[in-house]
């Protein structure tokens, strides 16, 4: 797929039926919120991605081919599944790897829901684009804009202090200073808003 030659996909095929898949940027980012909620069990987890990215499961007819449809779908969940993850993943092909939203060490460099607002601002800055007027734009599109963000956007300084190593630093306040980044930052932990504050100064006599 040459997202400049190509129409990019809004449909996929599942046991040889054709079936619309929701293609907006937001039902991908749900669909990534939904996989890293450890509150949500795998089986919910599977029938919620399902009714996020297949009309056809919130059609309510007695129409024999569309009750045909879902059924063929749903019987078939584990290939819809992996065309759900193949379009997630803008066309990449499913196999075991390594490769995540991350750089070396499966350091987890963005999340969709923490990061909002990072990703707002982002877009707005290099691409004048208010994600907020936005009602359509495709997920493959989206990920295009977001992997080619620049060094001044808000989201990519936050996610180059969150792959630093810290064990390449040699300067002790150069190393202090990343490590209190890193914390700021953090994906995992939460911090005080004092300690916010505190950090924010220290990163600004930096500047």
């Amino acid at each position: 797929m040459n997202i400049l030659v190509d129409l990019l996909p809004t449909t996929v095929i599942i046991n040889k039926v054709e079936y619309e898949i929701i293609s907006n940027f937001r039902t991908s980012i749900l669909f990534a919120l939904l996989m890293g909620d450890n509150e949500v069990e795998e089986s919910q987890k599977i029938e919620q991605s399902l009714e996020l990215y297949y009309p056809i499961l919130s059609t309510n007819s007695s129409n024999t081919t569309i009750k045909a449809k879902q059924n063929n779908l749903l019987k078939n969940y584990e290939e819809a599944i992996d065309k759900i993850m193949w379009f997630y993943k803008c066309g990449e092909e499913i196999k075991s790897s390594k490769k995540s939203s991350s750089k070396s060490n499966n350091i987890k460099l963005y999340d969709f829901e923490q990061d909002g607002n990072f990703i707002f601002s982002s877009f707005y800055t290099q691409y004048h684009l208010d994600l907020q007027d936005v009602e359509y734009l495709h997920w493959w599109k989206f990920m295009s804009l977001f992997n080619s963000l620049q060094e001044n956007t808000k989201l990519s300084e936050v996610m180059k202090y969150r792959s630093i190593d810290l064990k390449t630093i040699t300067d002790k306040e150069q190393k202090k200073f990343y490590k209190e980044m890193q914390k700021f930052y953090s994906l995992e932990n939460k911090i005080s808003e004092e300690e916010q504050n505190e950090i924010e100064k220290e990163k600004n006599e930096w500047k």
